[in-house]
């Protein structure tokens, strides 16, 4: 057997952030919100997860 990763598949979810969610994340860190309130603020605009919020450890991820 092949470990999965041999195979390209990949562990974890799928990436949701793209340059249009990283600099609006930078831009709301810089008026001085919170993560809770920055993942409130931003949507994922592709993929599976498309129209949902992102967690607040993906936007810190991306701050």
């Amino acid at each position: 057997m092949r470990p999965r990763s041999r195979r390209g598949k990949n562990i974890g979810g799928a990436a949701v952030t793209d340059a249009a969610i990283l600099s609006m994340a930078l831009h709301l860190r810089e008026q001085n919100l919170s993560l809770r309130d920055i993942a409130s603020r931003l949507v994922i605009t592709k993929g599976k997860k498309k129209g949902q919020h992102p967690s607040p450890a993906c936007s810190a991820h991306a701050a």
